[in-house]
Parts: structure tokens; C-alpha cells; sequence
């Protein structure tokens, strides 16, 4: 179940692909998180709570950073366990930007299998999906944007 969308972000490229391709800045970000740790500069654990109404619950979930094009294109493989399930994703991130302003497209993947499968209609997921993708990068928009405390 695939859904997109694109966030306006008024830094320039450079700070938006500083921000996501680094695992600790995204963890920040990630909705529902309880913990995370950055394993290395490309992976990131995270425990987080997933589902809907009673089909929820926690997940340990382990996401790989993967540049493809740099400053231009990013896949986040990832895959969390819980409740009898798996839950993999794939989120891919492309920027596009001037000197001070950067589009940043994204279309995520998610696969669900195990017992929460039957548990959640494709409807429940995709509102679901567009949610939580929605409120990720909202935060990672307003964290590249905050005015840096020194």
C-alpha cells in the first residue's frame, strides 16, 4: 500500500539532506516512538507503538538509510516486529530545491503481515499510513526550520 505526498521546507537542499540522512535527527521525528538508537550512520533502532483502535501495540523496529542520488534521492528500508506481525516499509525521499526553499516528495511503502493483518482494512492503512507519514514530515519541516538554540 503505497501513499505520497510532498512537504515545502524553507531551508535549501544541503540542510534537508543533512537533517534526514542522519539517523538520529529522523528517530526525532518518527511518530509514536517510546526509544530509538542510532546503531551507525546508517541504521537506526527504534521501539514504537503501531495499529489501530485494539490491533495496537509495540514494535522493535530496525531502518536502514540508503542515499541513492546525493542531495537529490533517499530510501529508508525498514521492517518492525510485534504483536504476531511484521511490518515493513520503504520511504523514499526526493528533494528538489533553490538556495533557500526545498520540495521534499515522498512516497511511502507499507506491507503488513502476520496477525494484525486481517485486523486493519486497506482504508484503516492507507488513513493510517498518510497520518503518520503526514505528521513525520511536519516535524522534520519544523526541526530543519527552528531557529537553532546556542
Amino acid at each position: 500500500m503505497i501513499v505520497e505526498g510532498s512537504q515545502d521546507i524553507s531551508a535549501n537542499p544541503q540542510q534537508v539532506w543533512d537533517f534526514v540522512t542522519d539517523p538520529g535527527n529522523v528517530a526525532k521525528c518518527l511518530p509514536d516512538v517510546q526509544s530509538s538508537q542510532v546503531v551507525d550512520s546508517t541504521t537506526l533502532r527504534a521501539k514504537m507503538k503501531f495499529g489501530i483502535d485494539f490491533a495496537k501495540g509495540t514494535f522493535d523496529g530496525v531502518f536502514r538509510f540508503n542515499p541513492v542520488i546525493p542531495q537529490k534521492n533517499l530510501i529508508i528500508d525498514g521492517e518492525a516486529k510485534g504483536l504476531g506481525s511484521s511490518v515493513k516499509v520503504a520511504i523514499e525521499l526526493n528533494l528538489e530545491g533553490t538556495e533557500k526553499n526545498t520540495t521534499l516528495r515522498w512516497k511511502v511503502d507499507v506491507l503488513i503481515s502476520g496477525l494484525l493483518k486481517p485486523a486493519i482494512t486497506e482504508g484503516n492503512l492507507k488513513s493510517l499510513a498518510d497520518h503518520l507519514a503526514g505528521e513525520m514530515f511536519e516535524c522534520i519541516s519544523s526541526k530543519i526550520t527552528a531557529p537553532q538554540q546556542g
